[in-house]
């Protein structure tokens, strides 16, 4: 029998070529340094219930293959049972989008912000798989490339840890001074009276909040600066494109460069305040450098 360290390598490398990584010499380093230790933290945390684990990520940082990537060591290397959950698949639909977008405000419409999402049914979610983890929950499903609801899905039941991933899992709210000055173009020429930011504000300091304390702990994968964004984003949009080419499908949303440079400013303000508040309050922090790679690991004593 292989020992255990070549058996978590094969994995990895399995996974990497699945997600069309090419391995590359840091790849053992990464493997060593910061994923195996962090599947074994992660470890370490199994109770009688599941264990709730939020991980936070800008755009494009490569949160949802982090999640992916931990749950394929957990469940190979330390038999835990795994359910990966992303705040992306409870979006409202674009009918109640633009239900939201009537009543409320015009930049309602575009999915992204706090307020864009059935945040109840994800609190309904996580809480049913908390208090009845024997119990398989009906999961719902986003399609990006065609900005709308899919089909349902049933999870698995009893998972040892739920990783709920998202761009702002985890994010706290500004001060009402902190709203006054718009920060981007967007928000000059779309929200002059300051109505949109102050409405997604209100949410992510709500319903948000209550979703978020369901969580025992909180990883942060911390991008080197806001700008870093819009580059992975369109490394995240071409790998879309890519995909749905060799299924020979058409995406109506994939997104021109210019189009994702206004897509980002819907993000901004919530991203520019949780690099500077996050990092202390989250228990893993894994510091990202410009070549999208991990470049620190910071873990709080549990």
């Amino acid at each position: 029998m292989k020992p255990a360290v070549e058996v978590l390598k094969k994995s990895y490398i399995e996974f990497l070529l699945q997600e069309k990584i090419t391995p590359n010499e840091r790849s053992d380093d990464l493997l060593g340094q910061y994923y195996e230790p962090l599947a074994q933290w992660l470890a370490s945390q199994a109770t009688k219930r599941p264990v709730v684990v939020g991980l936070n990520g800008a755009q494009g940082s490569g949160k949802s293959t982090l999640a992916l990537l931990l749950k394929r060591l957990l469940e190979s290397h330390f038999n835990r049972r795994v359910l990966v959950l992303s705040l992306d698949d409870f979006y409202l639909s674009q009918q109640e989008r633009r239900q939201l977008a009537a009543k409320v405000h015009p930049l309602l419409s575009t999915r992204g912000v706090p307020g864009t999402h059935d945040v109840g049914l994800a609190i309904r979610v996580v809480t049913s798989m908390i208090q009845n983890p024997s119990e398989p929950v009906l999961l719902p499903v986003f399609d990006k490339s065609i900005d709308d609801k899919s089909a349902d899905r049933m999870s698995e039941p009893n998972p040892d840890i739920i990783v709920f991933e998202g761009w702002c899992v985890g994010s706290a709210p500004q001060t009402a001074s902190q709203l006054i000055n718009p920060i981007n173009s967007l928000e000059v020429t779309c929200d002059t009276k300051g109505v949109w930011r102050h409405y997604v504000n209100e949410q992510l300091a709500g319903p948000y909040q209550t979703l978020f304390h369901l969580m025992d702990s909180l990883i942060m994968l911390k991008i080197p600066h806001f700008n870093s964004v819009l580059k992975w984003r369109l490394e995240q949009e071409q790998k879309l494109q890519n995909a749905l080419t060799l299924k020979g499908a058409v995406a109506s949303d994939i997104m021109t460069e210019k189009q994702l440079e206004q897509f980002v400013q819907y993000f901004e303000r919530i991203s520019r305040h949780t690099l500077s508040v996050l990092p202390e309050a989250a228990d893993v922090l894994l510091s990202l450098g410009e070549d999208h790679q991990i470049s620190q690991m910071n873990i709080k004593p549990l």
